[in-house]
């Protein structure tokens, strides 16, 4: 009897041993909020925007959730005499980039609103929602997920009457809303080979960060929901091609026609988004209306194609990526995107926004929508399974 009762007080402290040490394990790898702050400070003295934020003040502003409601990170804004001049975003998890975004702009847009009770979950780069927790947000993907699948088809029926290109265009859209889930960071890595150990390489001394391969290119950024836009919530892509038209104009490609030929910015977008080009539609503009239509605005004065326009997926393309960047070429994103209802009708259903350089890993990009002209960043093999490239070819 005396040895059975040794027996199980025996294994009950090997069991509270075991979870204390896993408890413990999993404290070791959460970075708190005043180390999180130590980081973001080291950051901001050594990045490559030091200049820009060097009288700025650091400030907490929210606590951002991965959708499986694990904290991912600390958000903080770098503040200069009442404006945001920039944000910086560290991670919680020892075991993810410690670093996870930054930029001269906003983190979040303005349509994030976060009411109480409510947290803030980071879906991808350019999907950044509220919800009161894990089951809402995965019952509003789903909802999201169907209907955005009813109104392709819808649209797919209409066009089938007149527009076969647009029909396969749609279908393909649908085959990648289809297939979307939502994943963790953690996931995500694991899915694109990326080691613990090598999302934690940054861990190991945080102030030290990597140079600038590439100085953004000197691209304009041109906000989709500018006063006189036909289509504010759905011009995402024409403003994305507006950018690239401009930019190649600038640097002496002055056969495209830019935003001083159609009088302004809105007017170029919808150019850009009518039948005639990129076919915007209910739900936006799509990969191959996207592709086709620029490439019919770029040789629009030309009596030959001079201009071409490659589209890929970004799966293990970054060093396609980085190479464009290189030779002076910025690429379109096309993130796959369906949060439309969280944000009402006016909301897009994909997104597309600029890559202009990279930093080590990141992407640094333009997006046309929001308040923030400024830039951001993100890890591009971590999302790369939600993008897919457009450039040109002059």
């Amino acid at each position: 009897m005396e040895i059975k009762k040794f027996i199980v007080s025996f294994l009950v402290i090997i069991l509270f041993s075991i979870i204390s040490f896993n408890n413990i394990s999993a404290k070791a790898n959460i970075i708190e909020l005043d180390n999180a702050k130590i980081i973001a400070e080291k950051f901001k003295a050594n990045s490559i925007y030091t200049e820009t934020w060097k009288y700025g003040e650091l400030v907490f502003e929210n606590l951002i959730y991965d959708v499986d409601d694990s904290l991912l990170g600390y958000h903080f804004i770098i503040n200069e005499k009442g404006q945001n001049i920039g944000y910086i975003v560290v991670s919680a998890s020892e075991n993810v980039e410690t670093i996870f975004s930054f930029g001269t702009g906003s983190f979040m847009n303005e349509d994030v609103e976060q009411n109480s009770g409510e947290k803030i979950y980071f879906i991808n780069p350019v999907s950044i929602v509220t919800a009161k927790n894990t089951i809402e947000l995965n019952e509003t993907f789903e909802k999201n997920k169907t209907e955005l699948i009813d109104k392709l088809k819808d649209e797919m029926t209409l066009n089938n009457l007149s527009d076969e290109d647009s029909t396969d265009s749609i279908r393909e859209e649908i085959e990648l809303i289809e297939n979307l889930e939502l994943k963790t960071v953690s996931e995500r890595n694991l899915e694109n080979n990326i080691t613990d150990s090598e999302s934690a390489i940054q861990n190991s001394n945080p102030s030290v960060i990597t140079p600038l391969a590439s100085n953004p290119l000197p691209v304009r950024r041109v906000y989709q929901r500018s006063s006189g836009v036909l289509q504010p919530g759905k011009s995402c892509g024409p403003a994305v091609g507006v950018m690239m038209s401009n930019y190649y104009y600038s640097i002496g490609y002055e056969s495209i026609n830019n935003s001083g030929y159609y009088g302004g910015d809105a007017k170029f977008i919808n150019h850009l988004a009518s039948s005639g080009y990129m076919k915007t539609g209910t739900v936006g503009t799509s990969l191959a209306n996207f592709e086709d239509g620029l490439r019919k605005h770029l040789n629009l004065n030309l009596t030959s194609n001079l201009f071409d326009v490659a589209r890929t997926s970004a799966t293990n393309k970054y060093s396609t990526y980085k190479n464009l960047i290189n030779s002076g070429h910025p690429v379109a994103i096309r993130f796959t995107n369906i949060w439309e209802a969280i944000f009402g009708s006016s909301a897009y259903s994909w997104h597309y926004v600029l890559g202009t350089g990279y930093s080590g890993s990141n992407v640094i990009m333009l997006d046309p929508d929001g308040s923030s002209s400024g830039t951001k960043t993100f890890n591009y093999t971590t999302y790369q399974s939600d993008m897919n490239l457009i450039w040109i070819i002059p």
